[in-house]
């Protein structure tokens, strides 16, 4: 799944490609926002490790990971 999240005073937003189901995803945000003082910890696809102050997520956005493509297409 793809996470793009939005970080309050950053206009950026944080995009990864995790390998979670989207109701991972939501129970997982959700817990780090109802416990502020810890930090949300994701791992991407490659492994590495991203931990975020959850006080500054603005927005959370989860959508289906899309294969890459290659090439040109006709038509």
């Amino acid at each position: 799944m793809n996470i793009s999240l939005g970080l309050k005073g950053v206009a950026k937003t944080l995009d990864l490609e995790v390998a979670m189901e989207a109701e991972q995803i939501k129970a997982t945000l959700q817990a780090a926002l109802d416990k502020p003082e810890e930090l949300l910890s994701l791992t991407d696809k490659h492994g590495q490790q991203i931990l975020i102050n959850p006080r500054v997520i603005a927005y959370c956005q989860i959508s289906e990971s899309q294969p890459q493509r290659v090439g040109f297409g006709i038509g």
